[in-house]
């Protein structure tokens, strides 16, 4: 556990992990506010978790936090839960065939407001699951998402007010599922060019309209289709895409 002194922490995790291995395994649990979480991480099948298991969370306790972290390689796995305002996530993965599980605020313990997570990924066959707050506890995350490589499979679930996300995605084979609730409104803009992907899109506040911005570009066939589903509600309950 870190409580005070975590630039030491994000200099020793640095140290301790040298190019030249594989399989490391970084665990953290972080409490505090104003902290600042530096990790490069260069290798493959190596993971960033909570505990000596591939399934336990690591943990970001605290407002104004910073994590920065560097992915170089393949097969890595970043597992973790963010509970705290006012958090800034740099997360930049290159490789393939990476397992990136995050939520922030997911049981509504603090509230997530005022996110900002930039992600930038080049690689391919790489699996996210991002879940963004919970119960409109929230309010004012800003989330910027650009994605090089194929068959890389996205699932974005949010559920905040007024959320605004950038989706900038060249790539074959994407698979990107997009789900936003919350009172207030939110705004998507979605930049697609490759060819056979899949995306499914719903948003549904309460009080405020939603923005949707899509510009894709790409064609699929009768056995690889390219397909698209949209859905809006301004009642809280989008019908789905089917």
């Amino acid at each position: 556990m870190i409580s005070k002194n975590t630039r030491y922490f994000a200099m020793t995790a640095l140290i301790m992990l040298s190019p030249v291995l594989a399989d490391n395994a970084i665990y953290i649990d972080q409490i505090g506010s104003n902290s600042e979480i530096g990790i490069n991480q260069d290798g493959s099948g190596n993971t960033i978790n909570g505990a000596a298991s591939s399934t336990t969370k690591m943990e970001l306790n605290g407002d104004s936090m910073n994590f920065d972290a560097n992915i170089v390689g393949d097969t890595n796995a970043i597992v973790g839960a963010i509970i705290g305002d006012n958090t800034t996530v740099d997360l930049g993965i290159d490789g393939s065939n990476n397992t990136f599980n995050f939520d922030v605020d997911k049981d509504n313990v603090y509230g997530a407001a005022n996110g900002t997570f930039t992600i930038d990924i080049l690689g391919s066959g790489n699996v996210f699951d991002l879940d963004v707050g919970s119960d409109d506890a929230a309010d004012g995350v800003v989330l910027t998402w650009d994605i090089t490589g194929d068959y890389n499979t996205f699932d974005y679930d949010i559920d905040v007010n007024s959320a605004l996300s950038t989706i900038t995605s060249v790539s074959d084979y994407l698979n990107l599922t997009y789900n936003a609730d919350g009172y207030d409104g939110h705004e998507l803009e979605l930049d697609v060019t490759g060819n056979y992907n899949t995306i499914d899109i719903e948003q549904q506040s309460t009080l405020q309209k939603d923005v949707l911005k899509v510009d894709v570009t790409g064609s699929g066939t009768s056995l690889s289709p390219s397909t698209i589903c949209i859905s809006q509600s301004d009642s809280g309950a989008a019908t789905g895409c089917p």
